[in-house]
């Protein structure tokens, strides 16, 4: 009996221990050591097919984040060691202007490691992404460079490319790749980096498996050793230079020192570009100032409006100029690296770490094949005074029947394509000054072009030859959101056989 009974007692005695202990609540000290912070911290890149964390982006102050965590302001709010941002991008962020989340790491759960969020606008076929880089990192820099790159066996056939890697878009090629290099160093006490591309509409964008046809993004610390830009040196750089090279190094593979780079431009930031010579740099802003004014002069590329915040700058421009280079660079680090999957691809929810929130095709538009400009030449034997000779008269104009411009059907569906205007432009013409020229003089860069819905060279010649020149179709429209929203211009050029 005596036995039985001190069984009994000793079992009632572990019953109520574990009763007492599943019931007891775990208390977590009021702030996270470094070591239990890093305990919620998880490797975004080992997950797979889930859905992107959320993010009010418009309406927070500070970046979602686990209870004791270091409390992260939004980019446009500033803080720690501020934003290392172009000013036309810092305060362009409302839904309202068409700007969608794509992908988000913050979360109120989890710190996620990289801690980045991705914008993309619907009506301006721009993909945007903020960097976090948090305090205490030691990366020696002049200058910080974003990579943009396609990746998967669909890529080499996407477009999705070409409008962010060239200014003269040719239709017959497919860039791959594009490199952005911006005037900040990287901070040690913590800051926000952004860039922004343009994405041009790829049709095929559907039938692509997620798998397949990827982006990846790259950001890495510019670490020069007496490089400049037309005599300035880059740690002076003043402005935002794209190229259509690859990483990991900005500079390099760049063929007898000249940098064929597109020039950034948002509003007055083109009287920034101190490292350009004025016979470059004047001719920028003469196209910033006509841009702001709604006048399509002067550049190739650029995208005008789209936005209600009327302290921001409302041009975007991409004017392409020979940037001549010397010294060297080197890359010693890497801030970023992350391979994500395209919204619209199929598949996509498979995606690893995150699919996309915003599920649907990018980009404004794309053509259909490479424009026709149709040459007339009309040549008259003339013997006079002078002798015999002859008057050429070449005219260009738009062969419609050779292309067509393709929408994005999902765009279509929330904005009105209006305003669509057409432009031969004639380049390389080396004027003597024996030449009758029709068209309205444009400088572009460093570049003297003529543009019109119908241009043409007359000029005098002992035979009938044609003068030799480059040729493109420019185009322009609005999109006009149906929902009120501010409309924007979009412009593109695009290089052009002659027939």
């Amino acid at each position: 009996m005596n036995l039985k009974f001190t069984l009994r007692r000793c079992l009632l005695l572990i019953l109520a221990f574990l009763i007492v202990s599943s019931c007891r609540k775990e208390v977590l000290p009021e702030k996270l050591t470094d070591a239990s912070q890093s305990s919620l911290s998880k490797n975004a890149n080992l997950l797979a097919g889930n859905p992107t964390p959320p993010l009010d982006w418009e309406n927070i102050s500070f970046m979602p984040a686990p209870a004791g965590t270091s409390p992260i302001p939004v980019p446009w709010q500033g803080g720690l060691g501020g934003a290392k941002i172009d000013d036309n991008m810092v305060f362009d962020y409302k839904s309202i202007n068409g700007w969608e989340l794509v992908y988000n790491t913050f979360s109120a759960a989890t710190v996620y490691n990289p801690s980045y969020f991705m914008l993309y606008n619907k009506y301006r076929g721009l993909l945007r992404v903020y960097f976090y880089i948090a305090p205490g990192g030691n990366y020696p820099s002049s200058n910080i460079t974003h990579f943009l790159n396609l990746r998967g066996a669909s890529s080499a056939a996407s477009p999705l490319l070409n409008f962010a890697a060239q200014d003269l878009v040719d239709y017959n090629v497919r860039s791959m790749t594009v490199g952005q290099i911006q005037p900040y160093k990287v901070s040690t006490t913590g800051a926000w980096y952004a860039a922004e591309f343009e994405m041009a509409y790829d049709p095929g964008t559907a039938g692509r498996p997620y798998d397949q046809f990827r982006l990846e993004w790259q950001i890495n610390p510019n670490s020069i050793t007496n490089i400049s830009l037309n005599g300035t040196q880059t740690g002076d750089l003043t402005g935002t230079i794209s190229s259509k090279s690859g990483g990991p190094s900005f500079f390099g593979g760049i063929a007898n020192g000249i940098l064929d780079g597109a020039l950034k431009i948002g509003g007055d930031s083109a009287a920034k570009l101190s490292f350009l010579p004025a016979l470059i740099k004047d001719p920028v802003i003469s196209a910033s100032k006509s841009a702001l004014g709604g006048i399509i002069k002067g550049f190739f590329s650029g995208i005008l409006g789209g936005t209600s915040n009327t302290s921001v700058e409302t041009v975007n421009l991409k004017i392409n100029t020979k940037i001549k280079i010397t010294g060297t660079a080197t890359t010693e680090s890497q801030l970023f690296d992350n391979v994500f999957s395209i919204p619209g691809t199929q598949g996509v929810v498979n995606t690893v770490p995150f699919y996309p929130n915003y599920a649907l095709p990018m980009g404004v538009f794309y053509i259909s094949g490479k424009p026709r400009i149709l040459e007339t030449v009309y040549s008259d034997l003339v013997n006079d005074e002078n002798g015999e000779y002859y008057n050429v008269d070449q005219r260009y104009g738009i062969d419609e029947t050779s292309y067509q411009l393709i929408f994005n059907p999902e765009v279509t569906k929330i904005a009105n394509i209006t305003n669509i205007s057409k432009q031969v432009v004639m380049m390389d013409v080396l004027d003597n000054g024996g030449l009758r020229i029709g068209g309205t003089l444009e400088q572009v860069a460093e570049n003297v072009v003529y543009t019109g819905t119908v241009t043409g060279i007359q000029h005098s010649a002992p035979r009938p030859n044609t003068i030799s020149l480059n040729l493109g179709l420019r185009v322009s429209f609005d999109v006009v959101p149906k929902d009120g929203s501010p409309k924007c211009t979009i412009v593109k050029t695009f290089l052009a056989n002659k027939g």
